[in-house]
């Protein structure tokens, strides 16, 4: 039985030449069909949804809903649509969705569907406090990806009770109260629906933050995602409502705590992604954030033989003092590419290959981007061998969390880790290539574990290490600011343990946006030297003999560097250029004759290189430095301290070097 009508005329009357009318026909193509269940019954006012594909707008179209013989025939102007079809409320069908339907050229489409049955997913939503609020929408995603189609997935705004039809299947729900509610979203995941699953939803309190997101020509930007990262683990929040409107505004429920938070604009966008590296929820609260516009780098990553590689991430990092750039979407797709906004600079890049694959990572030191680019990076393959471990916390249980990093030795050089972090049961499986390491065990930030770092490991054959368990240790917390009381962001706190002069490794111990670093110490006495960001313009500070028995707080004051006076023993000056590539003058200067030790240490401490060493005259004085080690190895990129020392004094700074 064929009802559908191939199209609809409608005649109009257009001016062709002085004064004359031609009658024209406008063809109106219309979608026709038959809405059937999988055992061909009709689907009696299943309802049509039509959606533009390009903008995403909804149109009208009313009498869209099947008759009594499931039929139905919708007509519109031409152009691509997603079609929805959705049971009537009630059923246990399935909805469907067809995307990219074209009714342009063809005056009309015949399809029909079936609606497959599915399983019940059904419950009650309550707010905290027992109350019913309505309507809540209930969104389901596939837990490998994808968003499910499902009609009818908003709860009783008089009951709370929802009703879902799903097929069977892993998922993720989640839970969204209305815009401006002080109850926060819920997700469950993931959730095996493999019969009828009754799932009742408690919304919990929460805090309302609010704000407006401009462009930095003062632009409402609508359709920025505004997220919240937990500052002590990176977990991601769940915040329902978190785009911004039309006019740029935003307001979510989110729960206290300290937490990073990110305004990252739609994918394609020129603008650039913010973050905020501490934020303090504690109440209501108003954050504003203005969103500077830059240029896109495009990066195509490829195998050695020209094919892409999907899943590869993206790592920036600014090349003056090595910080983070917060750059989304830095994936790449099935064609190999990922796209980021940037503000024009410096940068350094990092490609990691997707996890599981036989590819290395690939650095590029020095990057320039001044306007849209497009890099071609191709990505070696590595023999790997496979070792485990396990890491456990003070009291011997399992530590999830733990990040390793492998420096290859002698020449220092880090090595790529597919999978660096432990399991949820404290498991390290590490993919590695042939070699000796020297491996860095950052705990979890936040803890009282201290960091360690075993030398020389050996890495041959397939292998399970024995247990890595760390002890707890004591807070050292430390502000670091110039002598105008402004926060020094980047700085790095060194510490020499006394009267070994053994170096201490500290994990995150750079200073942040407030000048704020803490890092976790075995109880003892210490040297502690706080070294600015390159290009500062500061002079490194140290304290001396610092006792660490408990909870300690410390101040470091950074001045101007200038110079000394004749008072001083020794200066050692800022080494030129800095940062290098293949060389730099380390220069200093002695106000009185004295026996000299000049080195250079990299961030770990280690000794590297002896630059001059025996008496020497009152004056000044400058020592090359080609890069390399005592063996003659190049060392890698990176921060390197250079430290001089006579009898009575000693001084330090910080070399960067970008190969």
């Amino acid at each position: 039985m064929r009802r559908a009508l191939p199209w609809i005329g409608i005649t109009s009357l257009l001016f062709a030449g002085a004064g004359v009318l031609h009658a024209a026909t406008l063809r109106i193509p219309c979608l026709s069909g038959f809405v059937r269940d999988a055992g061909g019954a009709a689907v009696v006012n299943a309802d049509l949804d039509l959606f533009d594909a390009v903008s995403g707008v909804k149109l009208f179209t009313p009498g869209d809903n099947t008759d009594a013989l499931g039929y139905y025939n919708v007509c519109v102007l031409p152009g691509i649509y997603h079609v929805n079809y959705a049971p009537p409320p009630g059923t246990r069908l399935l909805g469907k969705e067809i995307r990219n339907v074209e009714l342009t050229t063809d005056p009309g489409r015949e399809i029909s569907v079936a609606l497959e049955p599915g399983v019940v997913v059904s419950g009650r939503i309550r707010t905290a406090s027992g109350g019913i609020l309505g309507p809540v929408d209930a969104d389901v995603d596939r837990i490998t990806g994808g968003r499910l189609f499902t009609p009818n997935d908003k709860s009783n705004p008089s009951t709370g009770d929802y009703r879902l039809v799903v097929p069977t299947g892993a998922y993720r729900i989640r839970f969204e109260p209305p815009r401006g509610e002080r109850w926060q979203g819920v997700v469950f995941e993931p959730v095996a629906v493999r019969g009828d699953t009754v799932i009742d939803v408690v919304l919990p309190a929460g805090v309302l933050l609010q704000g407006r997101v401009r462009s930095s020509d003062g632009n409402d930007l609508e359709g920025i995602d505004v997220d919240l990262r937990r500052l002590a683990t990176g977990e991601k929040v769940f915040l329902a409502n978190n785009t911004t409107d039309r006019s740029g505004a935003y307001v979510v429920a989110a729960p206290a705590g300290e937490f990073e938070m990110r305004f990252t604009p739609p994918a394609g966008s020129r603008l650039v992604a913010s973050r905020l590296d501490s934020v303090v929820v504690a109440g209501d609260a108003q954050i504003d954030a203005t969103l500077e516009s830059g240029v896109l780098l495009s990066v195509d990553v490829r195998d050695l033989r020209g094919e892409p590689i999907a899943g590869a991430d993206l790592d920036l990092f600014h090349v003056q003092d090595g910080a983070p750039v917060f750059a989304p979407y830095d994936k790449t797709d099935a064609a190999g590419r990922a796209s980021v906004a940037l503000l024009p600079g410096t940068y350094a890049l990092e490609v990691d290959p997707p996890i599981g694959s036989a590819f290395d990572r690939v650095l590029v030191d020095s990057l320039e981007v001044g306007a849209d680019r497009t890099l071609l990076v191709q990505l070696p393959e590595v023999t790997r061998v496979r070792v485990s471990a396990r890491v456990l916390d003070d009291a011997g249980m399992p530590l999830p969390g733990v990040k390793v990093q492998a420096n290859r030795q002698p020449t220092n050089q880090r090595v790529y880790l597919p999978n660096d972090s432990s399991d949820a049961n404290g498991i390290l499986d590490l993919s590695i290539p042939i070699g000796a390491y020297d491996l860095l065990y950052f705990p979890p930030q936040g803890t009282r574990l201290v960091g360690r770092m075993i030398a020389d490991v050996p890495v041959s054959v397939d292998s399970a290490w024995g247990d890595v368990a760390f002890a707890s240790g004591v807070f050292c917390s430390a502000r670091v600011e110039d002598e105008a009381g402004h926060p020094v962001a980047g700085a790095d706190l060194d510490f020499t343990a006394l009267p070994s002069g053994a170096s201490v490794f500290t994990p995150y111990d750079n200073s942040d946006g407030n000048g704020d670093v803490r890092v976790v110490l075995t109880p003892g006495r210490y040297r502690a030297v706080a070294t600015p960001p390159a290009g500062s313009g500061l002079d490194s500070v140290s304290v001396g003999a610092v006792d660490v028995t408990a909870d300690t707080t410390l101040l470091f004051v950074l001045s101007i560097q200038s110079t000394p006076a004749p008072t001083q023993r020794i200066a050692l000056e800022t080494n030129v250029p800095n940062p290098f590539r293949e060389a730099t003058a380390v220069r200093f200067k002695l106000f009185a004759p004295s026996d000299v030790l000049l080195t250079v240490h990299d961030a770990a401490g280690r000794l590297v290189r002896t630059l001059d060493r025996g008496t020497r005259p009152a004056g000044d004085f400058e020592r090359p430095w080609d890069g390399r080690d005592t063996h003659g190895f190049r060392v890698p990129s990176g921060v390197y301290f250079v430290l001089l020392e006579t009898p009575e004094a000693w001084e330090t700074r910080k070399l960067l070097l970008i190969r």
